[in-house]
Order: structure tokens, then sequence, then C-alpha cells
């Protein structure tokens, strides 16, 4: 997935296989989750024609150095909020645990066509859920977390999930989620939304709130964990690619002439 960037702000782009669809996909990825983890889902996104962008905390300079793009929750929103202005198509957004909850402050400022949620969480819970599992680990390891990122704890690491799929997380990032200015949209475009089981860091229940809306509904396939791409993305994006043809439809799909005259 090669990297992108407009002006100052950087992403990751996935390019279509075929041309097929008048909307692009921006990917908000959660907390430690990398490009690398969501590979299976952008890539099989792509495989069935999206244009896929994906965004993440961290990313790597052109000498491959980690530069920090969002230190503070106001930072990700702006960002976030240029890069979709920025683009040329109408926006799908997919969010997870944090990211989730930046895709809804975006549906408050600008137009988006659906969005797919997975494990999302509010700002402040994902914040209490992060210290009392450092806190743990310190109980348990002994060791605590320093410097200006963070990395998750062994319990978030299954044998399955290899050391590229995991983020670390600026911590300026994760201490400014208690205070983030969050609050749902009135109303949001449709959504499907997706929980976890064993998510160290969103219960499978909170996430379940966010499909108790009118326009939103529950998926009915679980995830597994807090890396849960790696395990069943490909699956995962088959479903979400179904939604969105169901539900956007002539929106996004350009029907071959001889469809429309008949």
């Amino acid at each position: 997935m090669p990297a992108m960037s407009f002006g100052d702000w950087y992403l990751h782009y996935e390019a279509p296989e075929a041309g097929r669809y008048r909307a692009s996909i921006l990917v908000v990825a959660g907390l430690f989750q990398s490009f690398g983890c969501w590979r299976p889902v952008t890539a099989m996104l792509a495989h069935r024609g999206w244009e896929v962008y994906c965004l993440t905390r961290i990313m790597p300079d052109r000498e491959g150095d980690p530069r920090v793009l969002d230190d503070s929750w106001e930072g990700a929103r702006g960002r976030i909020g240029q890069i979709a202005q920025r683009l040329e198509t109408p926006l799908i957004l997919f969010g997870s645990d944090v990211g989730a909850a930046l895709a809804l402050n975006v549906c408050r400022e600008l137009p988006v066509l659906a969005l797919a949620m997975f494990s999302p969480s509010e700002p402040a819970a994902l914040a209490n859920a992060h210290r009392q599992s450092l806190g743990l680990r310190q109980r348990v390891f002994g060791t605590a977390s320093t410097g200006e990122t963070i990395s998750p704890q062994a319990a978030m690491i299954s044998e399955k999930i290899q050391p590229s799929d995991i983020a670390e997380e600026p911590s300026r990032f994760l201490e400014s989620l208690s205070a983030a200015s969050f609050a749902r949209p009135e109303r949001h475009p449709p959504a499907l939304v997706f929980a976890s089981e064993n998510d160290p860091l969103v219960a499978h229940e909170h996430a379940l709130q966010f499909a108790r809306e009118p326009w939103a509904k529950a998926s009915r396939m679980r995830l597994n964990g807090r890396f849960w791409p790696v395990l069943g993305g490909a699956n995962v994006a088959d479903e979400v690619h179904r939604f969105l043809i169901l539900t956007l439809g002539d929106l996004v799909v350009d029907f071959p002439d001889e469809i429309l005259e008949d």
C-alpha cells in the first residue's frame, strides 16, 4: 500500500483493481492497529473495485523513521477533516474504536455516504480502559510504558499476530482522549456496526450500543480481539462490500447503458 500526501497530510492508498464505484473508502485505524493489520481488509476491498485510503497516527517518513502525525484528539479530527475535503469522490468512512468516534465527528461536519464501525467506543471510555490495562501490565510484569509512544500490552497479542500488525501510539494522543470533545451526531448515514470478543479496550456490549439507532444495524459476524483484521479481514470486507452495494446502489455503481435502457 503506497503512501500518499496532501501537503502535510499523510495516508496510505490502495488502488482499485477495476474502477467500478463512484466513492472512496477512508479507513481510520483503531488503537495499536497498523497498516499491515488492516491489509487483509483493504486488499480485498481494492480487489472488489474500491479505492481505499487508510489513516493511522504514526507513519514512517522517507528515511523510514516514525513520524507522529496526530498527537492529540483535536489534531486527528483536523487531519481527517482536511483529507476528507480534499478527496475528489463521495466518501465512505470505516472506523475502528477511536477511529469510529472520529468518523462520527466527521459526519457532523461533512457529507458521508455510509459508515462501517468496528468496536466503536467513546474516547473517554477508551482512555479509561487503556489506563486500566496499563495498570494490569505493571502489576503482572513489573513494567510501565515510557517515552513518546506506547505499545500495546502483552494481553492484546496472540500467536497469530505479527509485530508488523501492531502500531505504537503517541502517548499524548492517548492522554488527550480523556478530555476529548465528542458527541454523536443527531443523525448519521447508514451504518454497519461490528463488535469484537476478547477486546481488552472495548467491551462487546459497549460496541453494540452504537447499533441501536434506527439508521444503524449490527452485523452478525463477531470479530475476535484487538487485531481482528488479521484473523478474518477478508470475510469482513466481503460483508461490508455487500452492505454498501445494497445500501447505496446507483449512488456508487455505474450501471451499463444497456441495463439502464431496459
